[in-house]
Order: structure tokens, then sequence, then C-alpha cells
């Protein structure tokens, strides 16, 4: 799974959670063929039922609880975040809105160490996110590598795991760029901010 489809998912267990009305997540049901272009590592289901429970489990393992929501299946139309994504037929871009708590708490913990004087951030600079072409390694590379001579001393931590993985840092190695590369992690991760 990833952003535009683990960000509403996200954000629809934390709805639910909160008991204060009835929540209900669409997703799209693709056919086959177009399962095997938008999900990785040749995943694709049968049916919806399937695919729920995958959804299901892979939500429950990342955020700890059995969040209680209707999920239903709509054909034929696929939501994007934002034109950055991969284009598909019939696709849409469509922002939802809705806030991790563990993201708030984060913004609030660095607030507060700012407000004591302390540095808001010692990690240095970091790119975060799913390790494929489209979320901007290509962007990131090529702007590291055009003013690679400015940036003396500068490194940059990235962070992602997906199916470009290996094409993405050879392309870095290549260039000799100062970025070292590590397993992906959550954007509230204790290590990112801890």
């Amino acid at each position: 799974m990833t952003g535009t489809a683990v960000n509403p998912l996200f954000r629809a267990a934390y709805l639910a959670k909160s008991a204060k009305q009835d929540v209900t997540l669409v997703v799209p049901w693709l056919c086959k063929s177009d399962q095997e272009l938008v999900y990785p590592n040749n995943l694709s289901f049968s049916s919806p039922e399937e695919q729920e429970a995958y959804i299901r489990n892979w939500l429950e393992e990342r955020i700890g609880f059995k969040a209680d929501f209707k999920i239903s299946f709509y054909p034929g139309k696929v939501l994007r975040l934002s034109g950055a994504t991969q284009d598909l037929p019939k696709s849409v871009i469509c922002n939802v809105h809705g806030v991790n708590p563990k993201f708030l708490k984060v913004g609030e913990k660095i607030a507060a160490e700012r407000d004591q004087g302390h540095q808001a951030f010692s990690k240095g600079a970091y790119f975060l996110g799913k390790m494929v072409w489209a979320k901007g390694y290509r962007e990131l590379i090529d702007l590291l590598a055009k003013h690679k001579n400015d940036l003396e001393g500068f490194n940059l931590d990235v962070y992602g795991n997906g199916e470009d993985s290996h094409e993405v840092q050879s392309a870095a190695r290549k260039l000799d760029l100062n970025l070292t590369f590590f397993k992906g992690r959550d954007h509230a991760d204790d290590s990112l901010h801890g």
C-alpha cells in the first residue's frame, strides 16, 4: 500500500475510533489487469472481500487496534491526492483531510522544545517517501547532482522502500551523491524526531 491508499485508510481508522460518526472508506475495485498496474509486488485480489481482508489486516498491524468502519468498493475511478502520482485512466485528483494523532504529537513536542530554546530538529536533512520514481526521487537526485559542488559536506538521509529502490540507489551511487539509504519509516517515527 502506498501514499494515496494509506493516508485515507489511516484517516478512516482514526475517525472511526473517535466513535462520533459512522465511517465508510470508499475503495476502487480494479479489474485484474489494472491491479497489476497499481499494486506493488504482483499483489492482486480475486474479490472485493479478499481485498478488504488484506486491507484490514495490513491496517491493524500498523495501528495496533481493530478499526470499526465500513469499506465500500466502487468501479472505474482512481483517487489521487496530487498530480505528482501516477496518472491512470479514469483517475481524479481529490484531497481528503484528517490527520493521524501521532503527527500532531510530534509537532507539539517540537514546538515545546523550540519554546524552551532547544534546537527543534537536530537530525539534519532527510527525505522520506515510498521509493518509487513518482515520489520525487528523480527530482531529488537531479537537483543534488546539479548542485553537488555547492553542497560539499551536505549529507542527506533517505528513508523508503519500494519497487524502484534498487534503481534509485544505483543512480545515486553512479553520481557519487552524499545520500545514506535506510528502510522506510513512518513520518512520526521516534528515530527521526526523538
